[in-house]
């Protein structure tokens, strides 16, 4: 998922599929895992200093509150690519909005999924 979000949002604003960064998911992946249900997954996982969340839900619009316990301790830059509001898998499914917010362990994200579609986020540690 944050490949196909990274791959749309730059091929849309860099201006072709070949300027999308391909190792950005070139990685040894260790896993911190939050939870799958039936309407939706959501996972983390965490390379070096930097962690990666991922949330996808079914045809129906979901709403995920995201305890960010996973996080070492400081403060991170969250960077987070989502479905806009308008976006709808069957007749529009290109839309998303980039946000960067600053972020803590001890902070709760809510994530508004839109049917079909996802979140994913990538966290760095935060410059002082």
């Amino acid at each position: 998922m944050w490949w196909e979000l990274q791959r749309r949002h730059t091929t849309r604003t860099a201006g072709g599929p070949a300027d999308y960064t391909p190792g950005v998911l070139n990685v040894t992946w260790d896993p911190a895992g939050l939870g799958t249900g039936v309407q939706t997954t959501s996972a983390a996982r965490r390379k070096g200093h930097t962690w990666y969340l991922d949330a996808i839900t079914d045809e129906q619009d979901r709403t995920l509150r995201v305890p960010l316990r996973f996080l070492g301790p400081g403060r991170y830059r969250a960077e987070i690519y989502r479905d806009a509001a308008d976006t709808g898998w069957h007749d529009n499914p290109l839309p998303i909005d980039v946000e960067t917010t600053t972020v803590r362990p001890s902070t709760v994200l809510t994530l508004r999924l839109v049917a079909g579609g996802g979140t994913a986020i990538r966290f760095r540690p935060a410059q002082h």
